[in-house]
């Protein structure tokens, strides 16, 4: 799934790091300031506590975050949390890039 997304916002923006795992994202999120933040939580080992870090590391206070889930319980905790935005699996690629560009543009 990481590649698809992955290959699918490249064609829009140049600069695209993705994450297989909650270990290597958050050791990306410690050294950078992406301006957008695709979270997938029902992946293994990314959770609640990463997106707990994003809303409280004072260098990612511009960030969006964009919470993709297909389970309910896990959309009401990323409401909960201050996720900007909620994006449903499945989607199309269009709607992952208009929600993208939306997120850029507020």
């Amino acid at each position: 799934m990481l590649n698809l997304l992955t290959f699918i916002v490249r064609r829009q923006y140049d600069r695209v790091i993705g994450a297989l795992s909650g270990t290597e994202a958050m050791s990306i999120l410690q050294q950078s300031s992406p301006d957008v933040i695709l979270l997938n939580l029902s992946l293994p080992d990314i959770g609640r506590d990463e997106l707990r870090f994003i809303r409280q590391a004072s260098h990612l206070r511009g960030t969006k975050v964009v919470v993709v889930t297909v389970s309910p319980d896990l959309v009401r905790f990323a409401q909960e949390s201050m996720a900007d935005r909620v994006l449903y699996k499945p989607f199309r690629a269009s709607e992952l890039l208009r929600v993208i560009q939306e997120m850029l543009a507020s």
